[in-house]
């Protein structure tokens, strides 16, 4: 995999593929790069760990939960009404032990309880930066826009780890 991509897993219950999609770390598309720099502009002086709802949504009240970890890796889950939409686990690279230990997390706590033993697939990556999302409970119509929000945050988080370890 290219330096300059993320890969990212997703699965959705009912379904047993795993959707993989390649995406930039620095969006060259206009609109991409715009959602970029909401989530960029919400997360900057936040604590490792909170959940707030996402302010710059005008029809949906959509609040993120983050838990960000030492060794670049983060736990994400996007909730509406106080259910859950989608959960993600963002994996750097950067520590393997860091990304180990968050990736069994993240299987033991919503992949082996909600989709069982074949889920373990979404983990499986050939290289990092990489994040595996669950769908939960979105209705299927919203995957896009679940699909689109772990993008832009992953790219905003790949960017700023790279940058904060020297990595370019």
């Amino acid at each position: 995999m290219s330096e300059k991509l993320f890969r990212m897993h997703m699965i959705i219950p009912g379904s047993e593929v795993i959707q993989a999609q390649d995406f930039e770390l620095s969006p060259t598309n206009p609109q991409a790069e715009d959602v970029c720099e909401l989530f960029h502009r919400f997360l900057v002086d936040k604590p490792a760990e909170f959940r707030l709802r996402l302010p710059f949504l005008k029809r949906d009240e959509i609040e993120m939960e983050w838990a960000a970890a030492p060794g670049g890796t983060a736990l994400c889950t996007f909730y509406e009404d106080d259910s859950p939409l989608a959960s993600a686990v963002l994996l750097s690279g950067l520590d393997p032990n860091s990304d180990s230990q968050m990736a069994a997390l993240y299987e033991a706590a919503i992949l082996d309880p909600i989709f069982g033993e074949e889920s373990k697939k979404v983990l499986e990556f050939e290289g990092y930066p990489s994040i595996a999302v669950a769908m939960l409970g979105a209705a299927p119509e919203r995957a896009r826009t679940m699909q689109l929000f772990y993008a832009a945050l992953a790219s905003v988080f790949f960017r700023q780890m790279k940058q904060l370890r020297g990595v370019n």
